[in-house]
């Protein structure tokens, strides 16, 4: 079954098999490939080390830090107004603010600890200053 091309520049194949064109067509191989400078060996090289394979562990999460807004001053006594994640939170000394307990509140700046080494002997603490 031949189909005819109408209309075009060129003229079309007469084949058995309309969808000829379709199948992969055998590839001529090459004698050998140029050899290459060691210029263009080295510049391959370079542009990609090989690396040993080593599983990326993720890093620890940490805890989003509270960002520190202002220091109130009544006379109940002082509390920090801290925005975490989004929400203002109005805190006194010794209040949890998401993972980190409020240790003291000064006049310019607020220490906080996180939740998690609270008990334990490494004390690390977060000072946050007001501006």
């Amino acid at each position: 079954m031949a189909f005819a091309v109408v209309g075009t520049s060129h003229a079309a194949k007469a084949t058995s098999n309309p969808f000829s064109s379709q199948f992969p067509k055998p590839k001529a191989q090459a004698a050998k490939p140029a050899a290459k400078s060691a210029k263009q060996k080295s510049r391959k090289k370079a542009t990609q080390p090989k690396r040993p394979f080593t599983t990326k562990t993720a890093p620890p999460s940490r805890p989003p830090v509270p960002k520190l807004l202002d220091i109130l001053r009544t006379s109940e006594g002082r509390f920090a107004v801290f925005v975490l994640e989004g929400r203002p939170h109005l805190a006194p000394e010794g209040a949890r603010v998401g993972q980190f307990r409020v240790t003291w509140i000064g006049r310019r700046q607020v220490r906080l600890q996180p939740l998690s080494n609270e008990s334990g002997a490494t004390l690390k603490v977060l000072a946050l200053k007001s501006r």
